[in-house]
This record gives C-alpha cells, structure tokens and sequence, in this order.
C-alpha cells in the first residue's frame, strides 16, 4: 500500500475511533472529553509545509464536526493544529534531527521528542476547543481545568494508542 493510502486510512480510521467511540465515553461527568483525532495531524509527515499541513488539519476538523455536530469547532481546532505543528517542531527539533525525521512516531525520532509535541498539540487543542466552545469570564478556571484534564487523558490514551500499533508493526 503506498504511503498516502496508508495515511489516509489511519486518518480515517483515528476519525472512526473519534466519533463512533470517543464521543460515547464519559469521564468525569463532562469534565473530560478524550480527543484522538489530534493524532491523525500529529502522524503527518514533518516536511509538510504550513499551509497544506493547516488544509488537511482543517479537512480532519470538519470531518469531526459532520459526525458530531459540532458545527466548525473541530474545523477550527484542526486548522490552528495544523499551523502551530511546523512551528512546534522547529521549537524542539535541532536542524540536523528536522531533516532525519519522516513521520512522527512514539521511537521516531525519539520517545521524549515525541511526548513534547504531542503534548503540546494536545493542550493547545484542548485549550481552543474549550474557550471557543464554552467561554464565560465567571467560568473561566473550570474551562482551564477541563481543558488540562482533557489533554491529559487524551495524552495517556493517544500513547496508549501508540504502544499498541508500534507492537503490531514489530510483528
């Protein structure tokens, strides 16, 4: 299967897993919402340019919102994933590293480097989705709390995710 199949069908699938699954679970009452979809925007290549890297975290986002409802929140959040990703990177990456790394994985380039970019992309997801979403100055450190919440258990489940597919590749 070639790579942009390949990517594709874990986009879709991520997206799948999002809206058929995710969107079902509650933790917390409503104070934790699990979010996987960041992932399909965190496994695109590195050298993908800001601009295209924006239009398809757009086009992941509004995939997200058909299914939910939501009406252009996810769109919103993909696309501003989709710009801060090059420039997360560049803040963690050395030169020399930026131009080794393809696809962003839990042992590509590495595990800490890894966790530093989908942490990152995690709470900057969580933090738009939640104040777009929900914004009321009265309410505004319960908004903070669901959003570091969220990116939290979205963090564990997103390694988890990781580990898993990373042990069916082996075999």
């Amino acid at each position: 299967m070639g790579k942009l199949a390949k990517i594709l069908l874990r986009t879709l699938l991520i997206v799948l897993i999002q809206v058929w699954i995710l969107d079902q679970v509650n933790i917390m009452g409503t104070w934790v919402v699990l979010f996987i979809y960041p992932l399909a925007i965190i496994k695109l290549p590195v050298k993908i340019p800001t601009i295209p890297s924006m239009l398809i975290g757009l086009a992941i986002g509004l995939l997200v919102d058909v299914f939910t409802g939501t009406y252009g929140l996810n769109a919103s959040c993909g696309l501003i994933l989709g710009y801060l990703k090059p420039k997360i990177i560049a803040l963690i990456s050395g030169r020399e590293e930026l131009e080794e790394i393809q696809e962003p994985g839990l042992f590509r380039p590495g595990l800490q480097w890894f966790l530093t970019l989908t942490l990152f992309i995690l709470l900057a997801h969580s933090l738009w989705y939640f104040n777009l979403s929900q914004f009321q100055l009265s309410s505004f450190f319960k908004i903070q709390g669901r959003a570091l919440l969220s990116t939290l258990f979205s963090f564990l489940l997103i390694i988890l995710a990781e580990v898993l597919f990373a042990n069916q590749k082996r075999k």
